[in-house]
């Protein structure tokens, strides 16, 4: 420990001394290694962790599905839905949900807002539950109930003024009088773009015999130890004995599960991939620079190497020495990376328009944290490995008497001079 202190130590002073060449070796790394971590954050947010759900990676799509046409992530018939729902076992619970669009009308100017009407389960599958008042019942999807919604946080402070008395308040919504039960926390938007009403989905009985109208999508929650193609298989089962049962409707018709993650992210997922590998090419190129860098400046050095090398230091001493001094640059030039990075994000948010912004899952997430932050400390030390290995495995194989000699003349030289 003492004697990699001493590395250090000495490594900081070494750096101090040229402060042209550190300067310019940084700037290259923080460039590079703020770019990768401005994108990987957008992939951490989009792809990685786009929902804050408690075990989001049980959570499952279901899908209807018609081979023959090329259809294979499709809507949900309602009595479909009704008849898995009984009888899937792979499954904690099911619930449906469609989007909506509610009229808000009250104290204030009418409003039209965006929403979802839900099957009661949807929030007891996302383990979601109401900051204030309670999200819905089993018997709230039977007909003949009494209009019921839960709101948003964003909407209960932007209409509501934030009300310490919103549970049981009653505002007219789509020209009746709906009683408000719940209040969602912060951040919780599911299904994407921008829901601040739900509502119960009512399976009066015409709906919950429908099997020629889709237009629900089904999310579920697999028990643990239950893998999605232990579930896939089962919803297939399901499905056979319905297009028996039922060839009119369901001769063609199949069911299959795809995590709710890939599900929602399957449209950026693309794009972030090439723009993380773009990036990562970029860094590649800086650390090229920066080797050569080295490169040349381990030249200049060979008649220090070479001393230390005299004096008794090993060949591994002399590269953990130089090691150490990739390190510190590569950790100097991380930190400058997650500086630009803290900004290049901050510029995004707030340059994407909000209409776009809350169609895509995971958007609220997007910024920097541990996750991002163990990227760039990891990103940083492999950086520091890859751009001063090499240099430093040449440097440290300096001939000894050629590099006292010309250091010698050079001195001998200087004083003829």
């Amino acid at each position: 420990m003492n004697s990699l202190w001493q590395d250090i130590r000495y490594g900081a002073r070494t750096l101090w001394k040229s402060p042209g060449f550190t300067l310019v070796a940084v700037l290259a790394l923080g460039l590079g290694i703020g770019a990768n971590t401005t994108i990987f954050c957008a992939v951490n947010a989009l792809l990685l962790h786009p929902f804050s759900f408690r075990d989001a990676d049980r959570l499952m799509m279901v899908w209807e599905s018609v081979p023959r046409v090329g259809i294979e992530q499709g809507s949900f018939a309602p009595a479909n839905f009704l008849d898995v729902r009984v009888e899937a076992t792979s499954f904690e619970s099911l619930a449906a949900f469609t989007g909506a669009s509610f009229n808000l009308a009250g104290d204030e100017r009418p409003e039209r807002v965006e929403g979802a009407s839900v099957s009661p389960q949807l929030f007891t599958v996302l383990d979601a539950r109401a900051a204030r008042g309670r999200t819905f019942t089993a018997e709230e999807e039977q007909p003949g109930r009494d209009p019921v919604a839960v709101i948003s946080d964003g909407l209960w402070r932007r209409r509501f003024g934030a009300d310490a008395e919103i549970v049981g308040r009653v505002v007219q919504i789509n020209d009746r009088p709906t009683t408000i039960v719940g209040v969602m926390p912060e951040g919780f938007d599911f299904p994407r773009g921008g829901a601040e009403v739900w509502t119960p989905f009512v399976f009066d009985e015409k709906t919950a015999q429908a099997r020629g109208s889709h237009y629900l999508r089904v999310v579920g929650r697999l028990k643990p130890n239950v893998s999605a193609q232990q579930a896939g298989g089962e919803l297939a089962t399901i499905a056979q004995r319905l297009a028996q049962e039922y060839p009119q409707t369901n001769a063609e018709r199949a069911f299959n599960v795809q995590s709710l993650i890939e599900a929602e992210t399957r449209g950026p997922r693309p794009y972030l991939v090439l723009s993380l590998g773009a990036v990562l090419f970029v860094l590649l190129i800086a650390c090229a620079n920066v080797a050569n860098l080295l490169l040349l400046r381990a030249a200049s050095r060979g008649r220090e190497i070479a001393i230390r090398t005299a004096l008794g230091a090993s060949r591994w001493r002399i590269v953990r020495q130089l090691l150490t001094e990739s390190l510190m640059l590569a950790l100097a030039g991380g930190a400058l990376g997650l500086l630009l990075s803290v900004w290049g994000v901050d510029f995004i948010a707030r340059a994407m328009p909000a209409n776009f912004a809350r169609l895509v899952s995971g958007w609220r997430n997007l910024g920097i944290d541990w996750n991002v932050f163990a990227f760039t400390l990891l990103l940083s030390l492999a950086t520091g490995v890859v751009f001063g290995l090499v240099p430093a495995l040449n440097a440290s194989k300096t001939n000894l008497n050629e590099s006292l000699k010309e250091g010698g003349r050079s001195a001998t030289e200087g004083r003829g001079r």
